[in-house]
């Protein structure tokens, strides 16, 4: 077959303000790419047979799941390592397991070079690696997936058109490393294990998270004020009280959390699925230096 243009593109992280979990299953989610976290994709073409080159201060373990995604994704359009040409290169400065879509990711990379290799409709690209990420996840919303994708700030409902959506204002709000790797899978079944064990409180957690992310858009939607100051900071406590009664608050992330309270956050919430991860900080001042010098600031 002929060889393809070289090309280049950014995989982004994302981070969910709200929305999680409840996502799987209709309910809105409040998402924004995080540019500041993502994978560099750098393909060169070739007539050589292909190989993959992974560098960035998360560059090695990224190696075993592209290639096993690879092979995964070569097996659903009926093609193997030996339909491949050229070399790529995978830049990461995106860690795994924080709760920032790593995963979708790179699942996105498999499906656009797979597609730009002419073996995926673009029709189809977006089903095509939102299925790859059920490997990860059991069930993918898509929502990572979606960010990926659009690379804007978006409310995500799950098998609808996507709403892109652009804040009125732009609060404080800064991520912060819990200390702790959360394990996505893990923790989405033991939010669905609640609908047999515990199902009223299963469906009002739901119910709540939703209230959640109606909050927070409510408040980016207005212009700066003390009021929509107040509702994001409702929208975020109701959404890390669903991630308490979730049971996906181990102790080093309380500690993380009470430490964020300590020095001076007005709110704090888990993004992703919880378990660890990454924590949002909602602040009405710049943060200690001690603190903001561990902190990425959310870009609205």
């Amino acid at each position: 077959m002929g060889i393809m243009d070289s090309f280049k593109k950014s995989l982004y992280a994302k981070c969910i303000l709200s929305g999680e979990h409840a996502v799987l299953r209709g309910s809105p989610a409040l998402v924004f790419p995080l540019k500041k976290y993502a994978i560099e994709m750098n393909y060169k073409n070739s007539d050589q047979y292909f190989d993959c080159k992974f560098s960035g201060p998360h560059g090695d373990p990224l190696k075993f799941l592209f290639w096993g995604l690879l092979e995964e994704g070569l097996k659903r359009v009926e093609k193997n390592r030996s339909h491949l040409f050229g070399e790529m290169e995978l830049c990461s400065y995106l860690p795994l397991g924080g709760g920032l879509g790593a995963s979708a990711a790179l699942c996105v990379g498999v499906g656009v070079f797979l597609n730009k290799m002419g073996f995926i409709e673009d029709s189809k690209l977006f089903e095509f690696c939102r299925s790859l990420e059920d490997q990860f996840h059991g069930e993918s919303s898509g929502v990572d997936i979606a960010i990926s994708f659009f690379e804007q700030p978006m409310i995500y409902i799950r098998d609808k058109e996507s709403e892109l959506f652009k804040p009125e204002w732009r609060p404080k709000i800064y991520l912060y490393y819990s200390g702790k790797k959360g394990v996505t899978s893990e923790c989405v079944n033991k939010v669905k294990a609640l609908k047999s064990t515990k199902p009223n409180v299963f469906s009002k957690l739901d119910s709540q998270m939703r209230d959640s992310v109606e909050l927070c858009i409510k408040s980016l939607s207005m212009k700066e004020s003390r009021e929509s100051f107040d509702l994001l900071r409702q929208g975020l406590k109701l959404g890390q009280d669903c991630f308490d009664q979730w049971d996906l608050v181990p102790t080093v992330v309380e500690d993380a959390l009470q430490k964020l309270e300590l020095g001076g956050a007005i709110q704090s919430k888990l993004t992703g699925s919880g378990g660890g991860g990454y924590i949002l900080s909602l602040w009405d001042k710049i943060p200690p230096k001690e603190l903001l010098d561990q902190m990425v600031e959310l870009q609205f």
